[in-house]
């Protein structure tokens, strides 16, 4: 069984990717919401991000970031950490975006985990 840990906005494609790993039979870790510097829809609305999170029944863990979050140094502290822990996978809800998918693989690659997203080329018309 594949442990990971969720990258959680709170929005539709973290939900569902959520939802799709767990169909998958990953065991989710822990949601977490990357607090990136400037603004963002998601971080107004955290509170609403952890009321979902929680109904889900999962608490969500908070790290602020850096612009570049595959070098920053202490998400990648965390990812090490969960990993003695026997952490081996990372989720994200990227569908489409490339830029997303390298981001997140060189994050992965510095952490030594696997990068999973379930959710990766399916059709934006079906997953509405």
């Amino acid at each position: 069984m594949k442990r990971c840990v969720v990258i959680f906005s709170g929005g539709k494609e973290s939900v569902f990717s959520l939802l799709e790993a767990k169909s998958q039979g990953h065991e989710i870790v822990d949601l977490l919401f990357l607090e990136k510097p400037g603004f963002s829809v998601h971080k107004v609305n955290l509170p609403a991000v952890k009321a979902v999170a929680k109904m889900l029944g999962y608490e969500l863990k908070t790290i602020s970031v850096g612009e570049e979050i595959e070098k920053d140094e202490g998400l990648i502290r965390y990812l090490k950490q969960q990993k003695r822990k026997g952490l081996n996978t990372l989720v994200t809800g990227n569908v489409k975006l490339e830029e997303h998918r390298e981001i997140y693989g060189s994050l992965c690659e510095r952490a030594g985990l696997e990068l999973v997203e379930p959710l990766k080329g399916l059709d934006t018309l079906e997953l509405l």
